[in-house]
């Protein structure tokens, strides 16, 4: 299986979410899953590539061309794909994978969470996405989407994504959705 992760670029984050990149890039390489993320050489995107790698796992980085100008290309990846721009990057990403998993992040994992959950709710795609409420983390946007929702704006928010608190949570929801 192939899951995207939507995570943060920055290498100012307080030091567990680096942890929990690990842990779960240690796991995805033990499920021979494959890690796809954004494929910058910086942040939570990183971290899981260099611990998928010493575990022998398989990452896809997907990249805006424009990334190899700024130098933050992870050529550490396994397959690199590049794209014309941020948009292509995101709708690449979202294609190739077999679900989504939104890790804590900041405005860019935000806008990658809200277009995969559009697309599934227009149904463009139907992946499954997992909204990584590590340490209540999300929990003041859980909080409101709700709100859209009882203003019917939006469908409940579990009809949009699951959320899971740990990353045994997230594994077996992931096995649930293997692909036979």
């Amino acid at each position: 299986m192939k899951i995207s992760f939507f995570c943060s670029s920055s290498e100012k984050i307080a030091h567990q979410f680096f942890v929990l990149c690990e842990k779960i890039a240690e796991e995805m390489a033990k499920n021979r899953w494959t890690i796809v993320s954004g494929g910058a050489n910086i942040g939570c995107m990183k971290r899981l590539v260099d611990i998928a790698n010493k575990h022998n796992g398989h990452t896809i980085g997907v990249l805006p061309e424009m990334f190899i100008e700024k130098k933050l290309v992870n050529y550490d990846n396994k397959e690199l794909i590049f794209t014309r721009n941020m948009q292509d990057r995101k709708e690449k990403i979202i294609e190739i994978s077999d679900a989504c998993v939104i890790l804590p992040g900041g405005i860019g994992t935000m806008d990658e969470f809200f277009e995969v959950i559009t697309l599934n709710t227009l149904k463009i795609t139907e992946k499954p996405v997992v909204l990584f409420n590590f340490d209540g983390f999300y929990d003041d946007l859980i909080n409101f989407l709700n709100k859209l929702h009882s203003f019917k704006f939006a469908p409940t928010s579990k009809d949009l994504f699951i959320v899971v608190k740990s990353v045994n949570e997230l594994f077996n929801f992931l096995k649930k959705q293997k692909k036979v």
